[in-house]
């Protein structure tokens, strides 16, 4: 009924609405229609199925168990799916890494794509296309990981034709070919617009390769800033957009506040593992609410009463929540988290410092023994969760004295938390600050 419905051009919301049963606008848009374009339209509907049934392919309804859960995000979300092979429900928000770019990539940035997509959790979201697509789908493969593609065309229309037995190799796999197209139905450029959607709504989070400003794949970074999907941008250096070396496409994402991501493919997944980890917590969260969302530039000499132990799992909304500053970093000390408290208290914009070295590019006077020494002593050190200490900033506005703690996450085991709690200037005896 589903499929007749679509082929008497029913407007979506309507088909949807009769996926869940409700056939109450269905009626009077029917009624206008004629006995031979209805009976013509049930005829259709049979011959698309049985294309679909020999092809091993199956339709997926949004009410159905196996459609992606992130779709729903949409505002606009497929009545129905034509899928060949499995496809493995999302959960809530979106599900798997969404690799995309252009259909003429650097060789460079082709061989970073097939990298990152044999290193990251699975499902591997791209669209089948030449270039970026094509080169993350064979990553996929290459590792073992499921991969899904979202195509423009129906079945038995595959684009690109020189990436025909690419889809045969999906689908073989475990993967799958996902369409919201009927059979036979040709590539449009209005289909790709509408494709570049479901990539970013399926996706937990969205990786931009390289791309030119007017490419395909700047839509489903667009859509996936509206959908609120973490989005992140290949930077071969953190000077790259300073010196105007990123690819337009690059640099626009970037400007719209999608995080940059590192060149090296397995600190870029380690960084996307983390973020990952980070938004399953937010949508299950085990702690409750923690502290009312920061505010302001209180002066917070202790970590009390927050337990630190705690701020090991802690991601997103829950550091921001924090009346403290929170660095999350990796072992080579690349910012993966940077709560409000901290870029308040540093004054960095939290987009300009993710993905940058916080001991040499952002906080350099910390890149010492008492610092950065005793940072690296203790995390490759089994012997102690927490390492708590003091230390001085000496900022141009004057020198502040601050309690800080690394706490190891609970995400990884080469990541930490860095904790930073301002001490309270007081005036000594003589009249002086003590810092």
């Amino acid at each position: 009924m589903l499929v007749a419905a679509s082929l008497l051009s029913i407007p979506s919301r309507r088909i949807r609405a009769l996926a869940h049963g409700d056939q109450s606008g269905l009626r009077d848009w029917l009624a206008n229609e004629s006995a031979r374009r209805l009976a013509e339209a049930r005829s259709d509907a049979r011959r698309v199925m049985r294309v679909v049934e020999s092809a091993g392919a199956c339709i997926v309804a949004c009410c159905d168990e196996a459609y992606p859960l992130g779709l729903l995000d949409l505002p606009d979300p497929p009545p129905f799916l034509v899928v060949e092979g499995s496809l493995a429900r999302g959960l809530t928000g979106g599900d798997g890494t969404a690799i995309v770019g252009t259909r003429e990539p650097t060789p460079e940035a082709a061989a970073y794509a097939f990298e990152l997509a044999a290193r990251v959790d699975g499902p591997v979201v791209s669209g089948l296309a030449l270039g970026i697509d094509g080169a993350a789908h064979r990553g996929a493969l290459a590792a073992g990981t499921l991969t899904i593609a979202y195509v423009a065309h129906g079945l038995g229309a595959t684009y690109p034709p020189e990436h025909v037995e690419l889809a045969r190799e999906i689908v073989a796999a475990g993967g799958s070919i996902a369409s919201e197209r009927l059979p036979g139905e040709r590539v449009t450029r209005f289909g790709l617009a509408r494709r570049d959607r479901l990539q970013a709504a399926h996706a937990r989070c969205v990786v931009l390769v390289e791309s030119e400003s007017g490419g395909g794949a700047m839509q489903t970074m667009r859509v996936a800033r509206r959908l609120g999907r973490a989005s992140f941008v290949r930077v071969r250096d953190a000077a790259d957009d300073a010196r105007g070396a990123l690819p337009d496409g690059n640099r626009d994402a970037l400007a719209d506040g999608a995080e940059p991501l590192e060149d090296d493919p397995t600190a870029a997944t380690n960084r996307l593992r983390f973020r990952r980890s980070g938004a399953a917590e937010r949508s299950a969260p085990r702690h409750g609410a923690l502290l009312s969302p920061w505010k302001g530039p209180a002066v917070s000499a202790t970590f009390e009463p927050f337990d630190l132990d705690r701020a090991k799992s802690l991601v997103g909304d829950e550091l921001d929540a924090l009346p403290f500053g929170v660095i999350v970093v990796d072992r080579k000390g690349t910012i993966l988290e940077y709560n409000a408290y901290e870029s308040e208290f540093a004054g960095f914009a939290r987009a300009r410092v993710l993905g940058r070295n916080f001991f040499h590019d952002v906080a350099p006077c910390t890149a010492i023994q008492e610092f950065e020494g005793r940072f690296v002593s203790w995390l490759e050190s089994s012997e102690t969760s927490i390492e708590p200490f003091e230390f001085e900033f000496p900022f141009t506005r004057g020198a502040q004295r601050v309690s800080v703690v690394f706490v190891r996450t609970s995400f990884a085991a080469d990541h930490a938390t860095i904790c930073v709690a301002r001490r309270p200037n007081t005036t000594k005896a003589d009249g002086t600050l003590d810092l």
